[in-house]
């Protein structure tokens, strides 16, 4: 007997009767952060539990430093956690002690970095959409973060990058909607999430401190519009800096002086110096790093916080000296490691997170030479593995040349046209500004990974006027009736 009162019992056969919609599917999103993560929680089980290596050597000062956390609560480098560090900051530090990462034990912060990885993919979609770009764009830019070789096995390695570019894309994408509707109230709570994710990430990398200056000019907007008091205005920025100040705050106590890290002027006496003297006096590399170390000291974690401070302002003085007196070899320098940041596709590091391969295999320099011997050398030291290494470079190489045909064609796009000239010349910036601070002698193409998430929303762009432009009809031929 059919109930009338009831309108489940009108229902078809094999529609759901509980009562409410059928289950939504997932979207987009979804199966984006699904792919991805499965992806990257893959390469990390490899390399964690015997294909390769998860510590790195960068990764001891950051090992050593979340060791001293967990042991004695200080944030130092030596054994006995006495003497206080102020050459790294505590982001990617205390990460690891969230996660209890250790040497032995580097699982679970390989897993947290899966599904950080996997959030900036989607974070990248969500950016175009807040940039106003195609949905087809922020969907490429999206699959490309996924599926890009450097961020997959960075991801699998103890060091900072995946973290990194997880707040440079969280601040991105908050400093979009910002900017989308600078004089609307809704505009402040972007604004203060970009000023925390800023404050983040430089804690994190101290480069991400000029990622404070669009900020601090979107809220100077936001004031003089009337979007915000200049008292909230204020507010939202001591607020959101809040971590920082305190880190600051804590290396005036340790040190006698405000810094943020003193790896800067290491990096710019031992990197940026030493090799701009070293191509001006025809001398190796290597040798003159290493003169400058023993003459001006080296990285000693014994070293206390004030003599650290005094030795980082000595080394800043005399590396822009050095620079200033020799300003065309340090044009080079720059010049050619930023080639070597963007360009390659990355193999190297793959192969050798990886465990595939350990080293430069010389097979490429063999080949494009076209020297016989040195082709047969390559592919005896490869013992077995020549198969793997190729698919990974050719992999790489295939991944590294969408990219760039993807960028290429995106800043075509924006040159010619006028609306969209000021957001592709914003994400240049922004590369520009993830960078350059790393174009020295030192530079690798992983330095790039902080500025992939501009670089896949260039190529979305540039993927997506392509494909506009092969599905265009063509015009009918004039003999057509």
């Amino acid at each position: 007997m059919t109930n009338a009162t009831n309108p489940m019992s009108a229902l078809p056969p094999g529609l759901p009767r509980s009562g409410g919609a059928p289950p939504a599917r997932l979207g987009f999103g979804g199966r984006l952060f699904i792919g991805a993560f499965s992806l990257r929680v893959a390469i990390a089980l490899w390399v964690s539990l015997g294909g390769g290596r998860a510590v790195e050597p960068d990764s001891g000062d950051y090992l050593a430093l979340a060791s001293s956390l967990r042991s004695h609560g200080s944030f130092a480098r030596d054994a006995v956690g006495a003497v206080p560090d102020i050459k790294r900051t505590p982001g990617y530090p205390v990460l690891l002690v969230l996660t209890g990462a250790s040497e032995e034990r580097p699982l679970l912060i390989l897993i947290v970095q899966a599904a950080l990885g996997a959030g900036t993919c989607v974070i990248a979609w969500r950016t175009a959409q807040a940039l106003g770009l195609p949905e087809t764009a922020g969907r490429g830019a999206g699959i490309l973060l996924a599926v890009d070789p450097l961020s997959v096995v960075y991801a699998a390695l103890v060091l900072s990058e995946t973290l990194f570019a997880t707040l440079v894309a969280g601040w991105l994408l908050a400093t979009a909607l910002a900017a989308r509707s600078p004089a609307s109230p809704a505009s402040w709570r972007a604004l203060a999430v970009s000023v925390i994710a800023a404050g983040l990430a430089t804690l994190t990398r101290p480069l991400a401190l000029f990622l404070y200056i669009p900020t601090v000019w979107l809220l100077g907007i936001a004031w003089r519009r009337g979007a915000l008091h200049a008292a909230g205005a204020v507010g939202i920025l001591v607020i959101g800096s809040v971590p920082l100040a305190g880190w600051l705050v804590r290396n005036r106590i340790v040190s006698g002086g405000f810094v943020l890290t003193t790896i800067g002027a290491t990096n710019l006496l031992d990197y940026r110096a030493a090799g701009a003297l070293a191509a001006d006096e025809g001398r190796p590399y290597l040798e003159v790093r290493e003169q400058l170390r023993r003459e001006h000291g080296d990285d000693d974690p014994t070293r206390s916080a004030p003599e650290a401070r005094a030795l980082a302002d000595r080394k800043t003085e005399l590396g822009l000296a050095i620079l200033k007196a020799h300003p065309t070899a340090a044009a080079k320098q720059s010049a050619t490691a930023l080639v070597v940041i963007l360009a390659p596709p990355g193999a190297g590091a793959v192969l050798k997170a990886t465990g595939i391969h350990e080293g430069g295999t010389g097979l490429y320099s063999a080949v494009s030479s076209f020297d016989g011997d040195a082709i047969d050398a390559a592919v005896e030291r490869l013992e077995g593995k020549l198969l793997p290494v190729v698919v990974v470079t050719i992999g790489c190489s295939l991944f590294a040349l969408a990219l760039w045909a993807g960028v290429a064609a995106g800043l075509v796009r924006a040159a010619r046209t006028p609306g969209e000239r000021r957001r592709a010349l914003a994400l240049a910036g922004l590369i520009a500004l993830l960078v350059l601070p790393g174009a020295g002698p030192e530079a690798e193409p992983r330095f790039r990974l902080p500025a992939m998430i501009a670089l896949a929303l260039l190529a979305g762009s540039g993927m997506t006027a392509l494909r506009n432009r092969l599905r265009r009809p063509s015009p009918p031929s004039e003999g057509a009736s």
